[in-house]
């Protein structure tokens, strides 16, 4: 139903009636994480990253409700199944996950920010994660089992130490500028993405954040 779900959010967003708002929110997004152009090799899961945050995060129809709630409306029969998946959809955890280990379609990562561990399942091409990598995405408890979004951001393994450390601060601080750090890292990594020959720790420090 996970999946189900977010291809209905999708279609609303890039083909219904937020298609207009949701190409305004775009231009937002693009100065707070960086533009990626579709030649870019991450080009479609941050364009997922993008949709996850406009339904979730930041974005507002005209009736001041989020994409959720506008589909909520719009729809005359939701199953108890389907609210059920829309109401863990708004409790996403997003952070940033270092992996601890890899197996089939399971992952056990830490959750940088939240300072806490999650095994993640249903992990769509887990073999293409490797322990002690480092990801940005959202995921979400349903039916007591914690799912991944199509969302996702890779950060060099390097940088771990300067994301642990400025994590550790923003905890400190009961969470302020988490959400705007965790777009800057995406930023940071599409600059690591197009400038190999420049070391990621020249890319990935406080001074750019």
């Amino acid at each position: 139903m996970l999946k189900e779900t977010l291809e209905n959010l999708y279609r609303l967003i890039s083909e219904g009636q937020l298609e207009s708002d949701a190409r305004r929110a775009l231009s937002v997004y693009r100065k707070m994480s960086g533009t990626a152009y579709q030649d870019d090799p991450s080009y479609e899961s941050r364009m997922s990253l993008f949709t996850e945050w406009f339904m979730l995060d930041s974005a507002k129809t005209e009736d001041t409700i989020s994409p959720i709630e506008f589909y909520i409306a719009g729809k005359q029969d939701i199953s108890d199944e389907e609210r059920q998946t829309l109401d863990a959809l708004k409790r996403n955890v997003h952070d940033v996950f270092w992996v601890k280990w890899a197996s089939d379609e399971r992952l056990k990562v830490w959750a940088m920010y939240l300072d806490k561990y999650f095994y993640v399942d249903g992990v769509e091409n887990a073999g293409m994660f490797r322990k002690h990598d480092l990801f940005e995405a959202r995921i979400v408890d349903l039916n007591g089992k914690w799912l991944m979004l199509n969302g996702f951001c890779h950060h060099p393994a390097k940088t771990y130490k300067f994301i642990s450390a400025q994590m550790k601060r923003i905890r400190k601080s009961n969470g302020e500028g988490l959400k705007e750090f965790i777009h800057k890292l995406s930023s940071m990594s599409l600059m690591s993405e197009r400038a190999r020959n420049i070391d990621v720790n020249e890319i990935y420090k406080t001074e750019a954040a």
